[in-house]
């Protein structure tokens, strides 16, 4: 009703004062936040539990994404995305562990003794590396989840919680940064033009640029 109202107001203000009357602009923009056709605007804000479940799914993606991510520069990539794919196609817990047992597990490392290890270190395999970045990725997986049983009461509210994720979020984030701007020194020593413009990208893009054109990474 109110707005139906402004809307008399001008019609009749353009009936009565002529159309070349300095207090009537010559025209007025359909839309413009001054005209009387621009439509209200109404903050939304979004609750419930399937909005909370999304936001904490988001952020629960972006930090395994990250770790992940974390990992392949650690370990070797191939393996991992061979244990993606196997976990992937299997069906249920007792068959999802035995497709990625198949394609890493513990037997396949070197076993050594520690003295052996400490008076001749060798060089560690693409199996043990990737092993050692998985553990890396489970323990920081096991110190979020002692992190939101911290919480006490509170791990039982969205607010909290979404702010300790953010925060591991953020700190991921900040780790991949510093990864990503390693590689680009090493591939600008090496030459490697195109990776460096690759890797810098994606660098530009974790501190909050966008990401435009496609990825190689």
């Amino acid at each position: 009703e109110p707005f139906a109202q402004i809307m008399q107001v001008e019609e009749a203000a353009r009936n009565v004062i002529p159309h070349d009357h300095p207090v009537l602009p010559p025209q007025i923009v359909v839309g413009s936040s001054t005209s009387a056709w621009a439509h209200p605007t109404v903050e939304i804000a979004f609750t419930g539990t399937a909005v909370s479940t999304m936001l904490l799914l988001r952020e629960i993606c972006a930090i395994t994404a990250l770790a992940m991510f974390s990992a392949s520069m650690s370990g070797d990539e191939i393996l991992l995305l061979q244990a993606l794919h196997a976990v992937e196609a299997a069906w249920g817990n007792k068959a999802q562990r035995a497709a990625a047992e198949h394609v890493l597990s513990q037997s396949m490392l070197d076993t050594a003794q520690i003295d052996s290890c400490e008076r001749h270190p060798k060089t560690r395999g693409l199996e043990q590396r990737t092993w050692d970045a998985l553990e890396h990725v489970r323990a920081d997986f096991l110190h979020l989840e002692a992190q939101v049983k911290g919480l006490k009461e509170e791990r039982f509210q969205v607010k909290p919680v979404l702010q300790l994720l953010r925060q591991q979020h953020r700190f991921l984030k900040l780790g991949a940064l510093v990864l990503c701007r390693e590689a680009w020194h090493a591939a600008v020593q090496k030459n490697w033009l195109p990776e460096a413009a690759e890797l810098q990208r994606w660098a530009l893009h974790l501190e909050g640029f966008p990401l435009e054109g496609g990825s190689r990474l």
